[in-house]
């Protein structure tokens, strides 16, 4: 947005005290009735609709678009939404659907994830890195064989490009997946591995 509009970036961030930010919740989100020595009602803000972002940014489109629009979006609407927009932005949200991440919201609070999504975002990052060696704890967390299958896949095309990838989790059979450059670290600190 920022690139499209040609504006600084703090329009269109909602950190507290960037322009873009609510100035009802201060870019929280939320809205605090009571304080810590009360019992506290917390509710999404009215304004942002829980975003954080000023509601002066809706004027800034991108195809039809703003900022709260796509934040909305789960990562799968926006795979078709920035199919034909940013190509860039479009392989990201690729490699979060690989992980099985789709059903999350773009602009969705880290707090709300579970501890499974919370690894594969970080997994995802740690992924997209420069490192050649990346270890990863209990990235299966909560998957049945299928996910764990299909997030198989998506280490094993890393492993492709060069990556050794060391994993420590519960989940023995996820090693039937793995291609060379992987290792499974199982219970009983036993290394398994295919290098």
């Amino acid at each position: 947005f920022a690139k499209q509009f040609n504006q600084e970036k703090t329009v269109f961030s909602n950190l507290a005290g960037a322009k873009g930010a609510c100035k009802t919740c201060g870019g929280t989100g939320v809205v605090v009735f009571g304080s810590e020595s009360q019992s506290q009602i917390i509710l999404p803000c009215k304004d942002c609709r829980g975003t954080g972002f000023s509601n002066s940014l809706l004027k800034f489109t991108i195809a039809q678009k703003s900022i709260q629009d796509i934040l909305n979006m789960t990562i799968d609407e926006g795979i078709v939404f920035f199919s034909n927009v940013d190509k860039g932005i479009l392989a990201i949200l690729q490699n979060a659907q690989k992980l099985l991440l789709g059903h999350l919201q773009i602009g969705e609070k880290t707090q709300k994830l579970s501890g499974g999504e919370n690894i594969r975002i970080k997994l995802m990052t740690a992924l997209s890195s420069n490192k050649q060696v990346i270890g990863i704890d209990e990235p299966f967390k909560g998957l049945n064989n299928e996910e764990i299958y299909t997030v198989s896949l998506s280490l094993n095309e890393r492993a492709k490009k060069g990556k050794t990838i060391i994993v420590a989790d519960h989940e023995e059979s996820a090693q039937k997946y793995f291609i060379n450059r992987i290792v499974l670290i199982n219970d009983n600190g036993v290394l398994t591995g295919k290098d």
